[in-house]
């Protein structure tokens, strides 16, 4: 959906998304030309508007017609735009109910303004609205009959609009605005789990939802349930209970469209995206899950230097394949935009739960054997081993009789045993006690020195738990 003030050229975009797209396409503006007729609707002409009105009128009739239209959209949407989505046809509309939040007078509406959000969350919800927003200045050199005033007012208010939003400069060629628009329509929006949001997913299909929210990975025997739980609703009820998430701050369009290049140009398939925030304090990045349908075809890590420091570590893991776990492989790795990306196999999607009773000691026999010629980056000592640097349950994990083992950026060399004082203090963290094994305190202090800041109140308990257990070895 396109929206913005008189002048931003969204006839324009709409009409080079459109001859982008190709194959299917409908185009409306404001509501299909007739709700009874099954068919594309009209193509974009440039200059079209929407019938102004000013002046003041009747509350009442306002509020009537406000009703009548919402009546017309559901109408739309059964007729015509849902067969057209479902037959795989692209759906581009201009305004949409969405005019009644930032032109009510233009459309003879006189009511209150939060009567007119609640008819739009009622209608018919797009998969992504785009903003197309520019200066004063220059909408009035497009749109001379629009007062400044005018033009303010309606930027202010259409910045307000609910829902999937991107916002993109229009004084952008209309061309380059399009390719951001179509890589855009991958973008997930519907944040998971509801209570913490760290995973975005696709609004549909009910199958690439529930992919997606497997990138969630609870590690506590509750979250576990309620994650389960959480999968069969999406099952039963769909996305539409999830919470909404702005697309634009999942992850910056422009990144976006050249992260979906370089995949295209690695013959990987991109028709739905998932997205992994991380959550703690200075770990920056995301990670991406693209999708074919409801097949995973690549997990993509985005960051600085340990995005490169990753995957050169997992070159070296395919290069000695472990028998005790299993990890990503390296398809791709490289720059875009100023950032690091690696692109990886994705691992089986499902719930991964974790791995409490691991082999620990043979797991890190493999990773020293396997690191053995891992570069060192100033921190190695007389005496240290290479290790994972992040060997916990939550990077440990079980999907059936498939062992995986995540996020290698934190390999480096550490004292002996350094792995497996960090994998201790974890599960004791997380109520299960691995016997009467104990750390040396030599590991115990490197991981009290060097343990992350939590990024909320349920990371900080975590890590007073983690730090009192390690503290205990010195007692």
């Amino acid at each position: 959906m396109l929206v913005g003030p008189d002048g931003a050229g969204k006839t324009t975009v709409a009409a080079e998304v459109m001859r982008r797209v190709g194959g299917s396409c409908v185009y409306f503006h404001f509501l299909p030309d007739s709700v009874w007729r099954r068919g594309p609707a009209t193509e974009p002409r440039p200059g079209e508007l929407v019938a102004k009105h000013t002046g003041s009128g009747s509350r009442l009739l306002g509020v009537v017609r406000l009703l009548r239209n919402l009546v017309k959209a559901w109408i739309a949407w059964v007729r015509v735009l849902r067969p057209a989505v479902r037959s795989g046809g692209l759906v581009v509309g201009d305004r949409y109910l969405y005019g009644y939040l930032a032109q009510p007078t233009p459309l003879k509406f006189y009511g209150p303004r939060w009567l007119a959000r609640l008819v739009v969350g009622a209608m018919p919800q797009p998969d992504l609205v785009v903003l197309l927003e520019a200066s004063v200045p220059v909408l009035r050199g497009r749109k001379a009959e629009v007062s400044e005033e005018d033009l303010r007012r309606e930027l202010r208010l259409w910045a307000t609009v609910p829902g999937p939003v991107i916002r993109l400069d229009a004084t952008r060629p209309p061309g380059r605005l399009a390719e951001l628009i179509v890589d855009a329509l991958a973008l997930p929006h519907r944040a998971y789990p509801p209570a913490r949001g760290n995973v975005v997913v696709p609004r549909r299909p009910r199958p690439v939802v529930r992919v997606g929210a497997s990138l969630y990975g609870p590690s506590r025997r509750r979250g576990l349930l309620a994650h389960r739980a959480a999968q069969q609703a999406i099952r039963a009820l769909g996305s539409g209970w999830l919470p909404v998430v702005g697309p634009d701050r999942v992850v910056d369009p422009e990144l976006w469209s050249e992260l979906a290049s370089e995949l295209r140009r690695l013959g990987i398939q991109v028709e739905h995206v998932a997205l992994y925030r991380r959550s703690q304090r200075g770990r920056s990045g995301f990670s991406l899950l693209a999708m074919d349908g409801d097949q995973a075809t690549a997990f993509v890590k985005v960051g600085g230097d340990e995005i490169a420091r990753e995957a050169e570590v997992l070159e070296l893991v395919a290069a000695k394949p472990p028998t005790t776990f299993v990890a990503p492989r390296v398809v791709a790795a490289g720059n875009v935009s100023g950032v690091q990306y690696a692109v990886l196999s994705p691992l089986p999607a499902g719930i991964h739960v974790p791995d409490f009773e691991a082999p620990i000691d043979e797991i890190c026999a493999e990773i020293g054997a396997t690191l053995s010629v891992l570069r060192a980056r100033g921190d190695r000592r007389e005496g240290w081993e290479p290790m994972h640097g992040d060997l916990t349950p939550w990077n440990l994990r079980r999907h059936g009789r498939i062992r995986l083992l995540f996020d290698w950026e934190r390999a480096a060399w550490g004292p002996p045993k350094a792995d497996q004082a960090l994998y201790w203090a974890a599960c004791r963290a997380l109520g299960r006690r691995r016997g009467n094994w104990r750390p040396p305190e030599e590991a115990a202090a490197f991981w009290l020195q060097r343990l992350g800041t939590p990024g909320s109140a349920r990371e900080a308990r975590l890590h007073r738990a983690m730090r009192r257990e390690l503290e205990a070895v010195f007692g």
